[in-house]
């Protein structure tokens, strides 16, 4: 899902690494294709869980933000 997104841009399951030639190509140009990669990487399951999680407006506040950073620094820098 896009970065503009705020219910998924920092969700985990939203990221995959592409280097920017493959990202413009494939996110943009071939844009069904790209979406049944996910799919297939993701699993099913958890592709519709991204979805309907992106479904829904989020603004975040200021205490949630410090709450993921440190969860999310927790998580990745021990």
């Amino acid at each position: 899902m896009p970065r503009n997104n705020m219910a998924v841009r920092w969700y985990e399951k939203n990221l995959l690494c592409l280097c920017s030639g493959c990202h413009m190509f494939f996110a943009h140009q071939q844009v069904i294709e790209f979406a049944e990669f996910v799919k297939q990487f993701l699993g099913e399951e958890e592709y519709d869980k991204l979805r309907l999680k992106a479904r829904y407006l989020k603004r975040w506040s200021y205490d949630e933000m410090l709450v993921l950073y440190y969860a999310l620094k927790k998580n990745k820098w021990g």
